[in-house]
């Protein structure tokens, strides 16, 4: 699987690894982040459902993103007004697949009005990376 795929907005795959917030166990999800401007972000798919979001809410951000390399990172949450874009951004390429349109429930061309509407359901953290490490 390629680190990304061709196209704009730039968008690829990761696994997130956080501490799970009543185990303490480490958590690793299959997550989709997208570019924007110069700015990565993960958008929970299933909105505020979305375990590993409690999770990173509990480790206050703390997490890592692994592929070839872990890179830690702290996963800021975006504030309501500021998801819209963002949302718009990751659906227009995720959206394609059936999924993430069962989930959401709008069009990939949907208006930004439409993304601002849901907007507090769904929610977004922006990728701050910490520092990268190789694994094994």
């Amino acid at each position: 699987m390629p680190s990304s795929w061709p196209g704009t907005p730039r968008i690829g795959a990761t696994t997130l690894e956080v501490t799970g917030r009543r185990s303490g166990l480490l958590r690793r999800v299959p997550v989709t982040w997208v570019q924007v401007d110069d700015a990565r972000y993960l958008v929970a798919m299933l909105g505020e459902e979305s375990d590993w979001v409690h999770n990173v809410r509990a480790a206050d951000g703390r997490a890592a993103l692994r592929r070839r390399l872990r890179e830690e990172v702290t996963l800021e949450e975006l504030d309501v007004t500021e998801r819209p874009a963002i949302l718009r951004a990751w659906f227009s390429r995720a959206g394609k697949s059936s999924i993430p349109r069962k989930y959401v429930g709008l069009a990939p061309d949907a208006p930004l009005s439409e993304f601002e509407r849901i907007a507090p359901r769904w929610p977004v953290f922006r990728i701050c990376p910490r520092r990268a490490v190789a694994v094994s």
